[in-house]
């Protein structure tokens, strides 16, 4: 079961912005495991952009849950090679999932993917991408 995180969200669900600070992803981890009726989440994603805060505290929180048994796989969502490098020092990138029809998806990305020894997971943006066609 994957899941993305890293949206705060107000009382009715809508976006106000991005938050992956540490607390806030045990939080919003914590809420899906209550919401789903489970112990664990196979892969959480952080959500693509944007957040001010290093990726290297992402993946040292995604690490504590993985050790906590709440999480079992750590993945980047639409990560550059660099990002996908500092992660990986931190805690290993399990997943990285790649848009098919994202520009820059390039060469770099994948040898780095391949020296992590992460698996690829591809997603069609339907609706982002609707108006482009």
């Amino acid at each position: 079961m994957a899941t993305k995180f890293g949206w705060d969200l107000d009382e009715q669900g809508g976006r106000r912005g991005l938050n992956s600070r540490p607390e806030h992803i045990r939080k919003v981890i914590d809420q899906s495991l209550q919401r789903l009726g489970t112990d664990y989440v196979d892969l959480p994603l952080p959500a693509p952009g944007g957040s001010a805060v290093p990726i290297e505290d992402v993946a040292g929180a995604v690490g504590e849950l993985v050790e906590a048994g709440k999480v079992r796989y750590f993945g980047l969502s639409e990560a550059a090679a660099a990002t996908i490098r500092r992660a990986h020092a931190t805690f290993p990138v399990s997943v990285l999932q790649v848009g098919v029809l994202a520009v820059g998806a390039g060469p770099g990305r994948r040898r780095t993917a391949h020296r992590a020894r992460a698996g690829a997971s591809a997603w069609f943006p339907t609706r982002r991408w609707a108006g482009a066609f």
